[in-house]
């Protein structure tokens, strides 16, 4: 319980002045400014009441005490009926009251001079080390040797000369933020051992004294900002993982780019001659550097990364027993039959692959034998060596070879002959085959190829015999076929071809067989096919064309076989085929022709070599009238 300096004043009983009550107004420890020990360093100050209200209170009350001296105040009593009457002072009781308020105000003054000499600072330099002291102490974080001190105004004010002032500012220049911040404490109680110094103004700045600094965390302790450093042990382990992890990132890029860089240049210097000398430093072995030197010449001819041709490649560095030189003029060709031996999945063959004790075929040799490859099956060389024929035995002899024709088919330039029919092989013709400008016979029948051509296949002039029936093109036939000007056979037969004959055909002047049954073209002949004069077959069955049978027919004077049977020819058969001396077969069977069969083909019969000619002369109502075995040795029944 505080002591408190109580002053009456006049108390209101019934619109009566009847004596004197404590009011509402006290003085307090708490209101003297007296600096206690605190958690914070800048507590709050509260205002103490001024000096002239208690003066002129206690004025009243002399007054009041002289009034009663003189018996004119009049104790209020209380009446019978419950009235209420005021409280009988006694003179005694109002002057020790005085007494007690004197002693009172000297207390008060005696605290205010002494918080007036606590205030006042002699030294400024003392108050700003017991400052720095005090904050020191305050620091959560213990670091006062690397704590970043902020700035703070602080002024002088003398409390004697100055009204005692409920709000006051404080003022705290921050010199990291270049900004000003104005605290007020209102009715706080200030620290004993840290005062700052106040500064009373009316709206006024106040005059910059001495600056002190503070650090630059923030807390709050009682709602008082303090600011307060890091520790200066975890900045330096916060700045060294940092470096740590920024070193690694940079030795991971470093490695990253280097590693590479260098495989490639090492490889770069490697050179096919082996050294005069063994070196003194550690170096690849010698089937190491072997592997380099092929691998690194054979890239540009081959992807490696695809099967077959890395196990090509790594048969010829490691296993092929003649353990040939990149400068060695059959490499590439050796090369390149093993690629088409692991292409064409030669461990399953039927016979005559790697290792095969029973592979006498024409005197050869199963493929990747020792000997020189001129002696493994189906390939046969010149007297220099250089591959010019891959032709197996009976017509490819369905070996079972499954797979593609791979891209180093193109490696052996000096190739005229490349006849695997029969087979598997699937997939595309590659457009390497367009290297292979000697190639005379291209025989792939009978296996699963598809569309579409490759276009360097027509650039090949010295083409002969171009056999590719039984596959899976697709497709119109290209308009580019008319470069093979040294053409003389072209089997397209039984592929899914389409559309008209390209008229570029009559370019072919050297062609003599024409086969393209059992597909879907269509349209009319060409009359540009009449102009190849050395024409002795031409198979067009089995088709959509349509038209007349053209007479012009009777220009290819070496024809020996016409096949236009199973299409949509109409109209009669023209009696100039009759002048075709060398026709052996005529079939005409399965169209929409009529009338009568010319009298000068029967004759053909007769003087010349005509042994089949078959027309729709069958049925109760033949459309062609035709005297079987007289004229024509077959009849379709329409």
């Amino acid at each position: 319980m505080t002591n408190d300096l109580k002053i009456l004043l006049p108390q209101q009983q019934n619109g009566k002045t009847c004596g004197y009550d404590s009011n509402e107004e006290s003085i307090d420890e708490e209101q003297v400014p007296i600096y206690k020990n605190s958690a914070s360093p800048y507590a709050s100050a509260r205002s103490v009441p001024s000096m002239t209200s208690i003066s002129r209170t206690l004025a009243m009350m002399e007054q009041d005490r002289f009034t009663k001296a003189r018996g004119r105040a009049v104790a209020p009593t209380i009446t019978a009926n419950g009235s209420s009457s005021c409280e009988h002072l006694t003179m005694k009781a109002i002057e020790s009251d005085i007494a007690a308020k004197s002693r009172a105000k000297s207390e008060l003054s005696s605290k205010r001079a002494a918080a007036a000499t606590t205030v006042s600072i002699p030294n400024a330099q003392d108050s700003l080390e017991a400052l720095e002291r005090n904050i020191v102490a305050k620091s959560n974080a213990g670091a006062s040797r690397s704590s970043v001190l902020r700035k703070f105004s602080l002024s002088r004010t003398s409390p004697t000369t100055q009204k005692a002032a409920r709000s006051k500012k404080f003022v705290a220049t921050d010199a990291q933020f270049q900004k000003d911040y104005i605290h007020n404490y209102t009715d706080a109680q200030l620290d004993g051992d840290l005062l700052p110094i106040l500064s009373e103004s009316n709206n006024e700045a106040p005059e910059p004294a001495v600056q002190a600094f503070v650090s630059t965390k923030v807390e709050y302790v009682n709602d008082v900002k303090i600011y307060t450093a890091p520790d200066e042990s975890k900045i330096r382990r916060f700045h060294l993982r940092r470096s740590l992890v920024a070193a690694t990132i940079l030795v991971v890029i470093i490695v990253a780019i280097t590693v590479p860089t260098s495989i490639v240049l090492l490889r770069s210097k490697i050179t096919p001659s082996p050294s005069s000398a063994p070196s003194g430093s550690p170096s690849f072995s010698p089937t190491s550097v072997r592997t380099s030197i092929i691998f690194d010449f054979l890239s540009p001819y081959s992807d490696l990364s695809e099967k077959p041709q890395r196990r090509a490649a790594q048969w010829i560095d490691k296993v092929d027993p003649q353990a040939l030189d990149i400068e060695a003029p059959n490499f590439l060709s050796r090369y390149a039959l093993a690629v088409l031996y692991f292409s064409f999945n030669g461990p399953q063959w039927h016979h005559c692959f790697e290792g095969d004790t029973h592979c006498n075929n024409n005197d050869k040799v199963p493929f990747l034998s020792s000997g020189s490859e001129c002696d493994w099956w189906g390939t046969f060389c010149d007297e220099d060596g250089v591959v010019r024929r891959l032709s197996p035995p009976g017509a490819g002899g369905g070996n079972k070879l499954d797979g593609t024709l791979p891209d180093e088919i193109g490696l052996l330039h000096q190739l005229e002959e490349l006849s695997y029919p029969n087979n598997r092989i699937r997939g595309t013709i590659p457009e390497s085959i367009g290297a292979l400008t000697a190639l005379q016979e291209l025989r792939l029948y009978n296996n699963q190829l598809e569309s579409p051509f490759p276009q360097n296949l027509f650039n090949i002039t010295s083409l002969r015999q171009l056999t590719l029936r039984n596959n899976y093109f697709t497709g119109s036939i290209p308009t580019t076929i008319g470069n093979l000007q040294n053409i003389e056979e072209v089997h397209l037969s039984a592929n899914q071809l389409e559309g008209n004959i390209p008229t570029e055909i009559g370019q072919m002047t050297t062609l003599q067989e024409l086969f393209i049954y059992q597909n879907k073209l269509n349209g009319t002949i060409p009359e540009e096919l009449f102009q190849l004069r050395q024409l002795e077959s031409v198979a067009l069955h089995s088709n959509h064309f349509e038209g007349t049978v053209s007479s012009q027919f009777h220009e290819l004077k070496n024809l020996r076989e016409l096949y236009l049977s199973k299409n949509m020819f109409d109209g009669s058969v023209p009696e100039q085929l009759g002048r075709l001396e060398n026709l052996k077969i005529l079939s005409l069977i399965d169209n929409n022709l009529g009338g009568f069969m010319p009298p000068e083909i029967c004759q053909l019969r007769q003087t010349a070599d005509l042994k089949t000619l078959s027309s729709d002369c069958g049925g109760t109502y033949p459309q062609v009238q035709c005297k079987l075995h007289a004229c024509c040795t077959e009849c379709g029944d329409t």
